[in-house]
């Protein structure tokens, strides 16, 4: 069974799907199988798997099963584990099971192990007559993920190859100096051809330095121009991607599948050049040994064969703990940040030693898996020793008889044990490098999670919106949505017309939906169904980036970047109009904050903001969303950390601009200056009336009675 690794951290039941269509003949990605499927980032229910199967002709029955009956289970099948994980079942043996986990691999797990993991529920799965093979294409190049080489790396890999050639060659003609100064020059004590033959070698030796520093400037600039040219496409691409991807995968993951370019660049720039000439020089070897002799260079090749047959049988567990090893780093690396963003809470509720034993729990896997590859890795030099140290042995042994039997010399004996370490030397080099370049798949796939993925904007349009001024209209159309198939909606059938300049007040329970639909109007999530009109125009045919550059908005979950009060006012424009950073810091009310501070808007505000208060936060994210000048200005509980008179304040503004608003609020202060207030209940939105100086809470208990 084809081993099928889930991305996302909520899509281990789609991964094992996919693996066991594929058993039955079906290829299907993750990827494929999530665009056929909306999964919630809560994970899959027993119900929604059933589901899929059922829409890819695959008849699934759950089953309740302890372990000792699991035999019974036809495989393969798929087994809820450890409470909230699927694994598929490969096969049952004397001492354990082979189960193969989407997020680490085929493992054999003992009964003991799986007593504890297996929860108890199955699901038996077979093909049903309308099941039907399909072939998925598979990313195969560096190409087919978006990394490919212009036309000036192939020139500079092009070049570094030629020198690395002519490299070699001279590397090559050292072992006739040898047999040319025994058989020769010491045979017939010519000291001239001695002194000739000194300095014909030694001027290929500078020779090879200069072209040596040559090749390895060449190597030096194809790396960097790879790595500047993958990571700003690789980068540029994950900051279009949209936000659910990033809120279904933990950043810890995120930033692993990033770093999986350097190694890439690290085989493209440096083991295909090796390779190349390692495999070129192997096989010239190889024929300069058999003109030498063939008996010897059947002994050398044989033991070549037996080092190549056990670097080949150990590859896949090699591949294993590789593949573990990036798991468990990007877990460790996703709690670290975690708690590191979390400190002062897990300080408050004295959580650090707690925190402390699992961090330590997560760090040992990736030691352990550490210690698997640098074991296994000893063990390979181990064995390149031995072929390059027992094969000089047996040759020195027979080739000694042989210049006895005066089948050889003793200068082409030397010349050939020169050639038979250089074979095994670049062996052993040429499986190393192919085993790295196996081991890429690795790096490959989880850098195509982010350059596979669609982008945003490829989602929509891209008509531009430049010049409009004043307020603008906003539309939504049978809007609705929901996290998963298997979820509740959210939002349902919403309709709602919002005239340019309207300041509209959105209320409704905790829970309700209001952020989402914020969320939606700002086209960071798409409805499943609907549209969301902009002047008239819905928001795929302008395009996002034209969108947004007409919106403003202050949510929740905002964050201020590492720099000063003004550059984030400014949101870090080229050329920031320093005039206008004031008049939204004072329309803000925040602006008699700044200047009392030592450096005034030149004050740093650490990282993500710590160095403000939450009402300084708030107020400076404000002041940012009104820099912009929108048409339309959404916020989201934007003073919810105001005291009631800087609250009063910065409302009055709002009142008196002229852009559209959309405001979501709890405090009847901000609802009573709304000129139309909406109520979001049971994903229903419907308009309330408010009696002047009337809060929306009595509007709601009028509308109710």
């Amino acid at each position: 069974m084809k081993v099928v690794f889930q991305a996302e951290t909520s899509e281990c039941a789609l991964a094992c799907l996919a693996m066991v269509a594929d058993h039955y003949g079906a290829e299907i990605s993750v990827a494929e199988m999530r665009r056929r499927f909306f999964v919630s980032s809560k994970g899959t229910t027993l119900s929604s798997l059933i589901r899929y199967a059922e829409a890819l002709h695959l008849l699934a029955r759950p089953l309740r099963v302890d372990l000792e009956h699991l035999g019974e289970l036809g495989t393969p099948a798929i087994l809820h584990w450890n409470m909230d994980h699927f694994v598929v079942l490969e096969s049952i043996g004397r001492n354990g099971l082979v189960i193969v986990d989407p997020a680490l691999g085929r493992r054999k797990v003992s009964f003991a192990e799986a007593s504890k993991a297996f929860t108890g529920v199955a699901l038996a799965i077979e093909k049903t007559p309308a099941f039907a093979p399909e072939k998925a294409a598979r990313a195969r190049t560096l190409a087919s993920i978006g990394l490919e080489l212009d036309a000036r790396a192939k020139s500079r890999l092009g070049m570094a190859l030629l020198l690395a050639a002519a490299i070699e060659i001279i590397v090559l003609c050292h072992p006739l100096y040898t047999q040319l100064v025994i058989d020769h020059a010491l045979a017939a004590s010519d000291h001239a051809l001695l002194v000739t033959l000194l300095l014909g070698f030694a001027l290929l030796l500078m020779t090879r330095v200069l072209l040596s520093f040559l090749r390895d400037w060449m190597v030096l600039k194809l790396s960097i121009g790879l790595r500047y040219q993958w990571g700003s496409s690789v980068f540029w691409k994950l900051l279009k991607l949209p936000v659910d991807y990033f809120q279904k995968r933990h950043t810890g993951d995120i930033m692993s599948r990033f770093q999986s370019l350097d190694m890439i660049q690290q085989s493209i720039s440096h083991g295909v050049i090796g390779a190349a000439l390692d495999l070129i020089l192997l096989v010239f070897a190889l024929s300069v040994m058999l003109v030498y002799s063939p008996r010897l260079t059947a002994v050398i090749a044989a033991m070549a064969a037996v080092y190549g047959l056990y670097r080949w049988l150990a590859f896949y567990p090699l591949q294993r703990a590789n593949r573990e090893r990036i798991v468990f780093s990007a877990r460790e690396s996703s709690y670290f940040l975690e708690t590191l963003r979390a400190i002062v809470p897990i300080k408050l509720a004295n959580k650090m030693s707690d925190r402390r034993v699992q961090w330590q729990q997560y760090y040992s896997q990736v030691l352990r898996r550490d210690a698997t590859t640098q074991t296994m890795m000893m063990a390979f030099e181990g064995a390149e020793t031995l072929l390059k140290t027992l094969p000089s042995l047996v040759v020195m042994f027979i080739g000694a008889g042989m210049v006895q039997e005066r089948s050889i010399s003793i200068g082409m004996l030397i010349a050939f044990g020169i050639y038979a370490d250089t074979l095994t030397t670049r062996l052993s080099s040429l499986i190393a490098a192919v085993t790295q370049f196996r081991l890429l798949a690795l790096h490959a796939e989880r850098v195509s999670d982010i350059t596979l993925e669609r982008s945003e904007e490829e989602k929509g349009g891209g008509m531009p919106v430049d010049g409009r001024v004043g307020a603008a209209d906003l539309e939504l159309n049978e809007i609705s949505y929901r996290y998963g198939d298997s979820e509740p909606w959210i939002v349902r059938n919403v309709d709602l017309r919002i005239r340019a300049g309207e300041f509209v007040a959105l209320i409704g329970p905790s829970g309700a939906g209001k952020s989402t639909l914020a969320k939606i109007i700002l086209g960071l999530i798409r409805p499943s169904t609907g549209t969301v009109k902009y002047d008239g125009m819905p928001i795929d045919t302008i395009g996002l980036e034209a969108f947004r550059n007409e919106v403003a908005c202050v949510l929740q979950d905002d964050q201020l970047l590492a720099g000063t009060i003004a550059d984030n006012i400014a949101f870090f424009d080229e050329h920031i109009d320093f005039g206008r950073v004031v008049d939204c810091a004072t329309a803000a009310a925040i602006h008699a904050d700044i200047v009392a501070m030592p450096l005034g808007y030149r004050t740093l505000v650490g990282d993500m903001g710590s160095a403000l208060s939450g009402g300084q936060k708030q107020r400076v994210l404000l002041a940012r969303a009104l820099y912009k000048s929108p048409r339309i200005l959404v916020l989201d509980e934007a003073t919810s950390h105001l005291d009631p008179a800087t609250e009063a304040s910065i409302n009055r503004f709002l009142v008196g601009l002229g852009t559209t608003r959309i405001v979501i609020a709890h405090r009847a202060e901000t609802q009573r200056l709304a000129d139309r207030l909406l109520l979001l209940e049971n994903g229903a939105l419907r308009e309330l009336s408010v009696l002047p100086g009337h809060s929306g809470e009595a509007a709601v208990a009028a509308a109710n009675a």
